[in-house]
């Protein structure tokens, strides 16, 4: 378990405090992943369809809590719940078209009800923070990003706590 964090540690930048003269030396990785944030990685891996990707980041989120920026963070979850949102909001506002393209409205909701799920346990650390509890309507009122910062900083509270 400890060779898999630390090989997490390194793989997101932690791990060493200065890159060794041959690391140096190879090629990059891509422009894509430089761009994105290690926050950015997190939230795509605890929105990912894996269960073991969900678990991966749920384990990251623990142990770099306190080096995290949880408000981007927050951001980078509110961003991808919000573009699933609004595939699943398109498809109830014209139900004859739907029907007309055969769409499955079911599949639309689980879309959306099974991202939404997974944010919620990555959030409550797991069922850590009992008062995290993101409703299916919670887009209808805007963005998330406030009240999920919130929720990401007191579940690394009780993390700290233990």
């Amino acid at each position: 378990m400890k060779l898999l964090m630390e090989g997490w540690r390194d793989y997101i930048g932690l791990g060493k405090e200065e890159p060794e003269p041959e690391a140096a030396l190879e090629p990059e990785e891509s422009e894509e992943d430089e761009e994105q944030s290690q926050e950015a990685k997190l939230a795509m891996l605890a929105l990912h369809e894996d269960e073991g990707s969900r678990e991966q980041a749920l384990m990251m989120f623990e142990m770099l809590a306190d080096g995290l920026d949880l408000d981007l963070l927050a951001s980078e979850l509110d961003d991808r719940l919000y573009a699933l949102w609004k595939v699943y909001e398109y498809g109830n506002q014209d139900a004859d078209e739907q029907i007309s393209q055969k769409r499955d409205v079911f599949a639309v909701l689980l879309d959306w009800f099974g991202p939404l799920q997974n944010a919620e346990t990555f959030i409550s650390g797991d069922g850590l923070n009992k008062e995290v509890r993101l409703s299916q309507d919670l887009y209808k009122l805007g963005s998330a990003r406030d009240t999920i910062a919130g929720f990401l900083k007191q579940t690394a509270s009780l993390w700290r706590e233990r």
